[in-house]
């Protein structure tokens, strides 16, 4: 039996603000972990309603990242058909591989959090009497 310990870590950035300008608040959650078995033909990796509702959400302007480690004979994992519905793991195995192996994948989730505005401050006016 496997254990998978999901450590919960929330960043919240506001990317470059200029003077003058409104620029929005994003927050990156981990919202889906797990361990996958591996096929030459690629394995498909429904993401749950939770993440769904996020990604169809337009106010938040979201969008999600994977990141996945291969455990057994994979060498290389690539992402195809990524949507916000899933997406599909293709693996290039190893040229001794009997079987597709495994692999563990997180996915992070980035979505608006607010709108920051920031006023360039007059540098002309004496700010003491």
């Amino acid at each position: 039996m496997k254990t998978f310990i999901f450590i919960v870590v929330s960043f919240i950035f506001p990317g470059n603000i200029n003077a003058q300008q409104k620029k929005d608040v994003y927050s990156i959650v981990p919202m889906q972990a797990g361990t996958i078995n591996l096929s030459s033909k690629g394995v498909n990796v429904e993401l749950t309603d939770e993440v769904k509702n996020i990604l169809n959400n337009k106010t938040l302007s979201a969008s999600y990242y994977v990141i996945f480690t291969p455990i057994d004979n994979a060498i290389i994992l690539s992402i195809s058909n990524k949507s916000s519905k899933g997406f599909v793991i293709l693996p290039q195995l190893s040229s001794n591989a009997k079987t597709g192996g495994t692999a563990d994948y997180i996915i992070y989730v980035k979505r608006k959090v607010v709108q920051l505005s920031i006023k360039k401050p007059d540098l002309n006016k004496p700010t003491h009497e």
